[in-house]
């Protein structure tokens, strides 16, 4: 699988690609994320509005 999207990337090079990816999904998993919840897309809500006090 050499897709660049969602864990793959942008991943820091160890010359080795697997080793890469492991060690993010390990940091990812010791923050309680589970294997299901991380082959889910992620979505972003954004509100911009500002208000501004005179």
């Amino acid at each position: 699988m050499n897709e660049r999207t969602g864990m793959r990337r942008g991943l820091t090079r160890y010359g080795d690609t697997d080793f890469s990816l492991y060690l993010r999904k390990a940091f990812v998993k010791g923050m309680g994320y589970s294997d299901d919840a991380l082959s889910r897309p992620v979505i972003g809500i954004a509100n911009t509005a500002s208000t501004s006090i005179s």
